[in-house]
């Protein structure tokens, strides 16, 4: 015994005591601030983005926008910009959807216009970028289960197939846009 009537690992048991928990809300927090810092900047380069791209003026793309908001009834209509920033169409928003399509595709890819403007509008209808973003933030809060890892990229593909879905529905010709996802 030691001369304060305790036993010598006593203290260093009380020690290991007072951080563990500090140390386990640590090893929990780190990751969920790194995944939440890149997921607050990726949100802010889609703003970025939006204030850097041009609106499509090309009169085939123009068509292929008003084709498909009028074939699913999409009234709010949506923004459809090009950049040199993005390497393949994305969408995103529902107060002011945003559709954004890389300039070469813009340039050159005028046949494929209502397929890829119809499948990007699909998106935006079924609020894909919304359920995208809960996705996010579920891995980000629970990162320590593979899970929900998993379930958030066979999510993502199922609205890929759902998108694809209601576009084929929408009166799309399956091969011709069969080629385009190819």
């Amino acid at each position: 015994m030691s001369a304060g009537g305790s036993a010598p690992g006593a203290s260093l048991m009380a020690d290991w005591r007072r951080w563990l928990p500090g140390a386990v809300a640590a090893l929990y927090l780190i990751p969920v601030g790194l995944l939440l810092t890149g997921f607050l900047l990726s949100l802010a380069g889609l703003f970025r983005l939006r204030k850097t791209a041009d609106i499509v003026q090309a009169p085939e793309w123009l068509g292929a926008l008003a084709k498909a908001q009028a074939g699913f009834q999409f009234r709010e209509g949506a923004a459809l910009l090009a950049s040199d920033r993005v390497t393949s169409p994305i969408s995103w928003g529902f107060i002011r959807p945003v559709i954004v399509i890389d300039r070469a595709t813009v340039a050159h890819g005028a046949d494929h216009a209502t397929g890829i403007v119809a499948h990007e509008l699909a998106h935006l209808i079924r609020g894909d970028w919304l359920k995208l973003m809960i996705g996010r933030l579920a891995v980000a809060l629970f990162w320590f289960n593979p899970l929900v890892w998993k379930l958030a990229g066979e999510a993502h593909q199922l609205r890929e197939e759902a998108t694809d879905d209601a576009v084929l529905s929408g009166g799309a010709q399956r091969t011709r846009y069969a080629e385009l996802l190819v």
